[in-house]
């Protein structure tokens, strides 16, 4: 079993890598996700090394996609391939009869529960950016690099 996890939060790698050695997976990925980014390079490559009878697993439907189309355009993929997906909360795999509606529901609830944390634009950490930009002692792209946004997205929340 190919493990892969993906997260804008280290710790969350580190905790999702944990649960899916316990679950078995004998090979895990990962990636940090980064906010704006739709590229996934290692579940790219995950993909492509896997082989008809090979099992994918994952954490939460929320690693392989940002919306429904993103997901079920990796689970079609993983099943053209012959292969198996496995998502840990909800006990779900690509051979488990599911709706469209139990989909959005699941999906859903994976991006509520990954979204708790408090977004990086209500952090001391970016109100210390904020006067450091003001200041000008770093730039646009590196307040950006360092809160692991767009150079837009700082300019939305520079206020």
């Amino acid at each position: 079993m190919i493990g892969y996890a993906r997260s804008d939060d280290p710790r969350m790698i580190a905790e999702q890598t944990r649960r899916l050695q316990s679950a078995g997976a004998s090979h895990i990925l990962a990636e940090e996700r980064r906010i704006g980014a739709a590229l996934t390079p290692i579940l790219d490559a995950a993909l492509q090394g896997l082989a008809p009878g090979d099992t994918l697993a994952i954490v939460s439907l929320s690693a392989i996609g940002a919306d429904l189309r993103d997901v079920f355009a990796v689970i079609a993929q993983v099943d053209q391939i012959g292969a198996r997906l496995v998502v840990l909360d909800q006990d779900v795999n690509s051979h488990t009869p599911l709706s469209l509606a139990q989909a959005a529901r699941i999906f859903g609830a994976a991006l509520s529960a990954e979204n708790r944390s408090v977004p990086f634009h209500e952090t001391t950490e970016w109100e210390q950016t904020k006067v450091a930009l003001r200041e000008r002692k770093i730039s646009a792209n590196e307040a950006a690099a360092r809160h692991g946004v767009s150079r837009a997205t700082v300019y939305r929340y520079l206020g």
